[in-house]
């Protein structure tokens, strides 16, 4: 799939860059061509603002090529929920499968979700517990 790329008008704000996202495709050079033409054609610079979520190999691959192709580059998300190929994990909360669940019934009738709705003090811990797992901590 061919990346959207917006059109540029002539002048550049100095203090812009141009930022795509890179997540689980090929980690080759003809993967960010588009990018790098990109950048040429414009006389802009470009960064890979979102990555990661990968396997280690693949983020260690994706780093290099950004770096030899003088891309700086970021990942996204820093932390994430039980997710190990995040740079940071944490655990479920108290009662998020039931917070989940609800969610879940967007298009349900109003019957079905008043009756599946958690009670409030189940909300508001769930919610909490993902508050304190969240923050940042030497311990992260």
């Amino acid at each position: 799939m061919e990346p959207r790329l917006l059109r540029v008008r002539a002048a550049f704000e100095r203090n812009l860059v141009y930022a795509f996202h890179k997540y689980w495709d090929e980690v080759t050079t003809a993967s960010i061509q588009p990018y790098l033409d990109f950048r040429v054609k414009h006389g802009v610079p470009v960064w890979l603002g979102e990555s990661g979520e990968n396997e280690d190999a693949w983020i260690g691959d994706a780093v290099r090529l950004a770096e030899t192709n003088d891309i700086g580059w970021c990942f996204w998300p820093y932390k994430k929920m039980e997710k190990p190929s995040a740079i940071a994990s944490f655990d479920r909360p108290v009662h998020w499968d039931e917070v989940v669940a609800y969610a879940k019934l967007r298009n349900a009738g109003f019957d079905e979700k008043r009756k599946a709705r958690p009670a409030i003090e189940t909300g508001r811990a769930a919610l909490n517990d993902l508050l304190d797992r969240i923050q940042l901590s030497a311990a992260a």
